[in-house]
């Protein structure tokens, strides 16, 4: 299977979306009058380069790339960007090494190989940047909780959100690489903007104020009610299997989500076990 320009949805002028096969992910593309800014890039060869080919066939090369964090499913495309400015959060080096060393453990394969693959920022920056493109502008902004390097990029001119993995719609937020306490900040952070295109890292784009921001609040009372579950259970001294128990999937998720799209279930477990140890920690 390779990417198509189905993949490809315009949500703006000069503003677009690129629908990934790995695990409903979503990336930008913002052309402007001077410039272009690709906004992460894909996990497979075949559709980074459809998204380099993209912005090159618009006449404006892709030279520019902001990583909104250094997970292996936004960093690994770096063949088809040879050459391009890559922006990243100051954390984002430490982060790329250390989440693709696990990766590789995790998928039996040396670390070198996936390293090779990906791409190494150039440029860091620990406060907020703005991408002067041209008649289109693209703040970038610090979202941390899923990963700490989290960010996400506003396209000032049209209340449209590239929010990396710190907003999901295609999977449960995720915790597990990160805090959950964070995040949750993050996402009601995000929900007190005036955001009119929600593009989550993962699922199905947003359009709509309201709808954009019962998106995110949703996520992060998921978080809270999660973790409430956990420390009920806790505070009543409950076995783990116990305290699991008291979080389940139909308590916390219920029918927000189909238990069988992406492995939820699977996920929603591994949040409730990071916020339990979360809580345990907890001084």
């Amino acid at each position: 299977m390779t990417a198509t320009t189905d993949a490809f949805a315009e949500l703006a002028p000069g503003v677009f979306s690129f629908s990934s096969r790995f695990v409903e992910a979503k990336y930008g593309i913002v052309i402007g009058a001077r410039a272009a800014l690709i906004i992460d890039v894909p996990y497979f060869e075949d559709e980074s380069q459809a998204v380099a080919g993209f912005a090159t066939a618009r006449a404006r090369p892709p030279h520019r790339v902001q990583l909104t964090h250094g997970h292996g499913d936004h960093v690994l495309g770096a063949g088809a960007f040879g050459g391009a400015e890559v922006f990243a959060h100051a954390l984002t080096p430490a982060v790329i090494a250390d989440h693709l060393a696990r990766w590789a453990a995790i998928r039996n394969m040396p670390a070198e190989e996936l390293l090779a693959r990906a791409l190494v920022p150039t440029v860091l920056a620990a406060g907020e940047i703005t991408h002067d493109l041209g008649g289109v502008h693209a703040r970038v902004f610090g979202a941390p909780g899923h990963s700490p390097d989290g960010q996400s990029v506003l396209i000032e001119e049209y209340g449209l959100l590239f929010a990396g993995d710190t907003a999901t719609t295609g999977i449960l937020p995720a915790t597990e690489w990160g805090n959950s306490r964070v995040l949750e900040a993050s996402q009601r952070m995000l929900a007190r903007m005036e955001i009119d295109t929600l593009v989550p890292g993962h699922g199905d784009v947003v359009v709509g104020r309201d709808k954009a921001r019962e998106w995110l609040i949703w996520m992060a009372d998921y978080l809270a009610g999660t973790r409430d579950a956990i420390r009920d259970g806790l505070r009543c001294g409950e076995s783990d299997d116990l305290i699991f128990e008291r979080a389940s999937y139909a308590r916390c998720v219920g029918d927000r989500f189909e238990p069988t799209r992406n492995n939820m279930t699977r996920r929603h477990a591994n949040n409730a076990r990071k916020i339990l140890a979360e809580e345990r920690e907890a001084p």
